[in-house]
């Protein structure tokens, strides 16, 4: 008996020793691998099709792979060098004292009526209200210029993840049935589970992808056709900011509303603001279509994890916040199954009664 737990907590150490090493060897790579797998799970009804048209896994998951790189990541980098390039010169524009600068969009922000009336109410001077205005930009502008200055260190993650998902849809089911037996859960709940996180990672990553890119879209068309300097400096910052509930792209169009009304344009920043609305609106029909009934996270849910996605991950955390918070969603909605096949009985409020001077617990399920 003391030798076979000796053997035991001998193994253990071993085991734990190994897998401490291995964690420190794939950590850099575990969030493109973990982008790989959701890629593998977005492209399987694909990679599925192919396979019933009598084609060689390898060959299917070429052909899908392949597909994704050509129609969603060489445009997704293009367009982010030409977001970078716009945003260095815009930001040398900004930083020249210009007629494009931080002091000259402080002094006109200022003696806007609105912010003229928050001020004398408030006390507030025309330097302080600019250094503050000054300051919020610049910091605002750095925090933009960083994101986009990792655009290497993206474009290799994002090669990464996309041999990840080869891989993932030649063998990702036996992967996780393997990781199933090692967890020893039951068929019919492994099933359940995957079934779970699939509807949960397609309502999270596909519907707000569709949504976030179609608002961006527009915002970054209303910037082109109505001559706004940095039309895909504004749809990248747009696409990040549309993934915020409530907020969404607001502040990219109205930036853009504000520059054509201070150079005198007021009709075509009318026209920006139809823009603004019509993004909102193609996000309220959008958003839905792609759901078609599966539960979308709450907003402040949503909120909370693409925060703390962004402060973890880096700009990454905007998909990987919601999409982590989504799994673990999942196995929440699981978790009553899983409880009761263990015995844990539910709590209910229903099942407690409060007497005057004592508290009585019955039929707790």
């Amino acid at each position: 008996m003391i030798q076979s737990r000796t053997s035991l907590a001998a193994f253990l150490v071993l085991l734990l020793i190994f897998l401490i090493l291995l964690a420190a060897m794939v950590v850099p790579y575990v969030l493109a691998l973990f982008m790989g797998g959701v890629l593998a799970l977005l492209a399987s009804p694909a990679y599925k099709t192919l396979l019933g048209k009598k084609l060689h896994p390898r060959t299917a998951s070429l052909i899908v792979t392949l597909s994704m790189i050509v129609l969603v990541i060489v445009p997704l980098f293009t367009f982010t060098l030409l977001s970078v390039k716009q945003g260095l010169a815009l930001s040398e524009k900004l930083y020249d004292g210009g007629a494009l600068s931080f002091l000259s969009i402080s002094k006109y922000v200022i003696h806007l009526s609105p912010i003229e009336s928050i001020m004398k109410n408030f006390d507030i001077t025309g330097p302080q209200a600019r250094s503050v205005i000054q300051d919020g930009l610049k910091s605002v502008t750095g925090t933009v210029l960083v994101w986009f200055a990792d655009v290497p260190r993206i474009f290799l993650q994002l090669i990464l993840a996309s041999l990840a998902c080869f891989f993932f849809l030649i063998d990702g089911k036996r992967f996780v049935n393997w990781f199933m037996d090692m967890l020893f859960m039951e068929d019919d709940l492994r099933e359940n589970l995957i079934g779970s996180v699939q509807n949960t990672a397609t309502s999270v990553v596909v519907a707000n992808l569709a949504a976030t890119s179609a608002q961006a879209s527009i915002v970054m068309a209303g910037y082109m056709v109505l001559g706004v300097p940095g039309p895909f400096l504004a749809g990248g910052a747009a696409f990040i900011l549309a993934w915020l509930p409530v907020i969404g792209p607001v502040p990219v169009w109205v930036i853009g509303a504000l520059y054509l009304y201070a150079h005198a344009q007021a009709g075509l920043a009318a026209v920006m603001v139809g823009f603004g609305m019509a993004a909102g609106v193609v996000d309220n029909l959008i958003r839905p279509m792609v759901l078609k009934g599966r539960g979308n996270m709450h907003p402040l849910v949503s909120l909370v994890a693409i925060f703390g996605g962004i402060s973890a991950f880096g700009i990454w955390g905007i998909f990987v916040g919601p999409l982590i918070t989504a799994i673990v969603i999942s196995l929440l909605q699981v978790w009553p199954v899983v409880g009761e096949r263990l015995g844990v009985k539910r709590f209910r409020i229903g099942d407690i009664q409060t007497q005057p001077n004592e508290l009585n617990v019955k039929n707790i399920q």
